[in-house]
């Protein structure tokens, strides 16, 4: 009896100890993917945030230009495509995702007004867009960097023509 009883406690014990040992692991997996999360979360911040002051520059600089050319609806048009993207980008910095539309109409005009700076040198090409796919959610900010990217890896290191292709699928 006596070695019965001292068997079922010591099962008992080393259940709880195990129950104990799994809920401390979970915890820590928890706070493990806490931390993760937060870190991703942290970086995609920081992508949001990349809206590359030079750019910015470029585009008044290219907007004065145009000012000082005489062509005032140009300029205006310019001005305006600056002030929506400036808008977009302060809008979306608390969302988690937008619309892919939406998306694409911030990275258009971001691209108008490089080809402002770039002229005749860049050309480009979206394909793909359907109402399916244009009503997909992503997270916000995440083509202009890359679109950004391709111009300043291309256009920016020589004086040639450059064709910019985007395809949605």
């Amino acid at each position: 009896l006596f070695c019965g009883c001292f068997a079922g406690s010591y099962a008992l014990c080393l259940k709880q100890e195990n129950a104990a040992v799994a809920m401390a692991r979970m915890i820590a997996d928890r706070e493990n993917l806490e931390l993760r999360l937060a870190l991703e979360q942290q970086r995609f911040a920081t992508l949001q945030a990349q809206l590359e002051p030079h750019f910015l520059f470029n585009a008044l600089n290219s907007i004065g230009g145009l000012i000082r050319l005489g062509d005032k609806r140009l300029a205006l048009t310019a001005l305006s495509q600056l002030s929506m993207l400036l808008r977009y980008a302060l809008e979306v910095s608390g969302i988690r995702h937008v619309r892919l539309e939406r998306e694409l109409t911030f990275v258009r005009d971001y691209l108008a007004l490089q080809m402002l700076r770039f002229e005749d040198r860049l050309t480009v090409a979206i394909t793909g867009e359907s109402e399916q796919t244009l009503d997909c959610l992503i997270p916000p900010l995440l083509l202009q960097p890359l679109v950004e990217n391709a111009i300043r890896h291309d256009l920016e290191r020589h004086a040639l023509m450059s064709d910019l292709k985007m395809e949605i699928e």
